[in-house]
């Protein structure tokens, strides 16, 4: 296309400027676009990209691996978490769907092979000639004095527990091997499983009373470390378990064969957590 020639002032000549059409303006503004957007986006690789030299490098760095150190929570001065055992729930349950709910507990000495369900009625006569089954029976059963309370073990006091020794060979005649020394020493863990939960306890003294009656009442927190101090005082071996002043006592009484009024005595503490 042929440009006009036009006059300009005082008569000097020149051809019409150029004019480019708006196409090709729109083509070359997106051209430019999209050289810059490319260039940008090669320019980022190629400062980002390793090098050969740059992966040597990393594969000679050996990698430090830091562990955190555990967080030490401290131990609570608390009673034990109840936890229940399967076994031992279901023979309780049993007892106590078949036996007027008197199934209390079960009693497990692993070191002198006492292994037990212990029955609780609302007086301390009943199984004195009562078995587990509710017959009449004249050898009665374990039981529990009618008075201890487990339902909240901390509160409990002293639990106290009863039993025959001399009559049809019963479970508590066991509790004699706690006049032998080594027993004692060695066999001091007593399990106890409830409905509230399943508690180890430890004995700390063995002895024999004519009269029982200040060990099977109930103990309240201000005379507790007299109790205790009296029952460590009292017993045939020092025992290496030492019960705090205000731990909870679980208590059994039993007769002496061919010792008519005496009572032997083993008494055990709750151990905390």
């Amino acid at each position: 296309m042929s440009r006009k020639i036009i006059t300009l002032k005082y008569g000097v000549q020149m051809k019409e400027p150029r004019r480019f059409p708006p196409w090709l303006k729109m083509l070359l503004i997106l051209g430019v676009i999209v050289a810059f957007l490319f260039g940008g986006y090669y320019f980022v690789i190629w400062i980002f990209t390793p090098t050969q030299e740059d992966l040597v490098q990393l594969s000679a760095t050996p990698y430090i691996i830091v562990t955190p150190s555990p967080t030490i929570a401290p131990t609570p001065t608390v009673r034990p978490t109840p936890t229940i055992k399967a076994d031992a729930l279901y023979e309780l349950m049993y007892f106590y769907n078949n036996n007027n709910q008197n199934a209390k507990a079960w009693i497990n000495i692993p070191g002198v092979g006492l292994d037990t369900i212990v029955m609780q009625f609302k007086n301390n006569y009943y199984f004195l000639d009562h078995d587990i089954n509710l017959n009449p029976n004249e050898y009665g059963a374990v039981f529990m004095d009618s008075r201890s309370k487990i339902d909240f073990i901390i509160e409990a006091g002293n639990v106290v527990v009863y039993g025959y020794n001399n009559q049809g060979g019963q479970q508590f005649k066991r509790l004699t091997q706690y006049l032998k020394a080594d027993y004692f020493h060695n066999n001091s863990l007593v399990i106890m499983d409830t409905f509230y939960g399943t508690y180890n306890f430890r004995v700390f003294s063995v002895h024999i009373e004519g009269n029982d009656e200040v060990y099977i009442n109930p103990i309240d927190a201000k005379k507790m470390p007299d109790f205790i101090g009296d029952c460590t005082q009292k017993s045939i071996f020092e025992s290496k378990n030492i019960p705090g002043d205000n731990d909870i006592i679980l208590t059994f009484t039993t007769d002496i064969e061919h010792t008519e009024g005496s009572r032997l005595l083993v008494h055990a503490y709750l151990e905390n957590e």
